[in-house]
């Protein structure tokens, strides 16, 4: 994903879906206001990670979209924090 985007700090509605994208989300890469995240049919892979040392990532997503990728790893528990959530797809993964 490209390091520019974590400077845009007034983004609330970011799709990068079909963008053969690689590798890990960087840690601290979303900013609060986000809100609508669409990250479907890339090549991202890594575990999905919410919540880090006290740092809340995303709290302000309604919809977060992170199907068809290459995610691995546990479901965590982070995922029960989103309070304004709406709607999840985390299908064709290898999440367990």
């Amino acid at each position: 994903l490209p390091s520019s985007l974590k400077n845009m700090t007034e983004i609330t509605d970011l799709d990068l879906s079909y963008n053969s994208f690689q590798g890990k989300i960087p840690k601290g890469f979303w900013k609060n206001s986000v809100e609508v995240l669409k990250l479907s049919h890339n090549k991202l892979s890594g575990e999905i990670i919410l919540f880090e040392e006290e740092h809340y990532f995303y709290s302000m997503l309604i919809e977060l979209l992170l199907d068809n990728n290459q995610f691995t790893g546990e479901i965590e528990q982070g995922f029960r924090r989103l309070h304004l959530l709406l709607i999840l797809d985390i299908s064709n993964n290898s999440l367990s």
